[in-house]
């Protein structure tokens, strides 16, 4: 859909991207991280070797919005550690 609206809103200097992110530390898996053992697990799967922070994400949108990205669009990116390339170990 993001590629579609790519091309559509292109002519107007629109651009449209996606980020995809990847385990952040927030209330919303605030469950999975009372428990040390599964945090560990989850940490693990990650090659930079942490979750990721909300401003993660935030330094990516901000970046996208700003002129340096001024080229880019109808592109997706993976903010998540690594994950998506491959895990660095599982436990």
């Amino acid at each position: 859909m993001y590629k579609r609206q790519a091309l559509d809103y292109a002519g107007r200097a629109i651009r449209v991207n996606c980020i995809c992110p990847g385990f952040i530390a927030t209330p919303l898996i605030e469950p999975i991280l009372r428990d040390a053992e599964r945090t560990a697990r989850l940490t693990a799967l990650h090659p930079l070797g942490r979750l990721g922070r909300p401003e993660d994400i935030a330094n990516m949108a901000s970046f996208l919005a700003s002129e340096q990205a001024s080229w880019i669009t109808g592109q997706s990116f993976a903010v998540d550690g690594g994950l998506s390339a491959g895990h660095a170990q599982i436990l």
